[in-house]
């Protein structure tokens, strides 16, 4: 999913590559934590 939209808006490509990156080493936590680093985060797809 990331991939599609780094073709559809390639402006954003490396500020996707750098929060992928983040996501990936950071450690396992709340969705509420991840809030703190990103304050405009939202959650997709929770049903």
């Amino acid at each position: 999913m990331i991939l599609t939209y780094c073709r559809a808006y390639p402006k954003v490509v490396n500020a996707l590559k750098e929060w992928y990156s983040e996501m990936i080493i950071a450690e396992k936590g709340s969705f509420q934590e991840e809030k703190t680093n990103y304050p405009n985060a939202s959650l997709v797809g929770v049903d």
